[in-house]
């Protein structure tokens, strides 16, 4: 048995390195000689040649881990200023932009029968909804809610729809991990969760996609992104959508950039909201 020190520090590392599967659980092995670790149901990368166990831990005790070692590894984000390369147009970040807003584009519909509803998870400035809804002919029939946290970025997509004289949009200063930020929008046409799966922990990743029929009317679309920089977890990503009554509808992925957009259409049935859940924390 390994001191609660040396414990620590291994688990440490393991959490540091982990990449998980989406069944929710992983083992381990590391053989002495190779200096090898090996995973059934994870993958984790060599680590050391002078240790030797066998352990099998719960995925949610390791992304606890991982988290807390990732977090310390970086100073924090700041939401206001991330926003920066949005200005210049050549920038990976404004070429995302470009492709979620084509993508919304084409998600809405050209006629309207009823109203729209549209949710924007972790919103920022409302970038991604709000330039495609200035020359939507049926924004009057939308009702979109952005939910942020970051008060700054609220502040300022609040002023971009006075400006465009979006009457039917709601910016919400809230945490965007609580399904209760979307009581009274839910079950929405269109679901936005831009900017998210590459600031949360597998583990919440997929716990996310779990709850979106309680976000998703029946034929709603969910336009997401995520970066693919190693290890690129977007192919599971994209596999588990469609183990969960989602059809994929298009996947960007330019090669000289690292992002990734995906859009999926649901094909489940809605579940009734549960408020008290939560979806996801950010871990940067």
């Amino acid at each position: 048995m390994f001191g609660s020190v040396a414990f620590h520090r291994v688990a440490a590392i393991i959490a540091a390195t982990l990449v998980l599967g989406p069944d929710g659980r992983a083992q381990a092995s590391w053989d002495v000689a190779s200096g090898q670790a090996i995973a059934t149901h994870g993958r984790f990368q060599p680590i050391m040649n002078r240790i030797h166990c066998h352990c099998a831990v719960a995925s949610s005790s390791l992304v606890q881990l991982r988290d807390r070692v990732f977090t310390m590894s970086r100073e924090p984000t700041d939401w206001l200023q991330w926003h920066t390369p949005y200005h210049d147009p050549a920038s990976p970040l404004s070429r995302r932009l470009a492709i979620v807003q084509q993508q919304l584009k084409w998600a809405l519909p050209p006629l309207l029968e009823r109203p729209l509803r549209v949710i924007s998870i972790c919103a920022g400035q409302g970038n991604d909804v709000l330039g495609v809804l200035q020359t939507y002919p049926h924004a009057d029939r939308v009702h979109a809610r952005l939910v942020e946290l970051d008060e700054r970025n609220v502040h300022t997509a609040l002023k971009q729809v006075e400006a465009l004289q979006l009457r039917g949009i709601e910016v919400k200063c809230g945490d965007a991990g609580r399904l209760a930020a979307y009581e009274g929008i839910a079950p929405a046409d269109i679901v936005l969760i831009c900017g998210v799966f590459g600031n949360i922990s597998e583990a919440d990743i997929f716990r996310t996609i779990d709850a979106l029929p309680q976000l998703c009317g029946r034929g709603a679309s969910v336009i997401w992104t995520r970066t693919r920089r190693a290890p690129d977890i977007t192919p599971a990503i994209r596999r588990y959508f469609a183990e969960h009554a989602f059809v994929e509808t298009a996947f960007d992925a330019p090669d000289e950039v690292e992002f990734s957009v995906g859009v999926h259409h649901f094909v489940g049935g809605p579940q009734s909201l549960q408020p008290d859940h939560r979806l996801f924390s950010f871990v940067v």
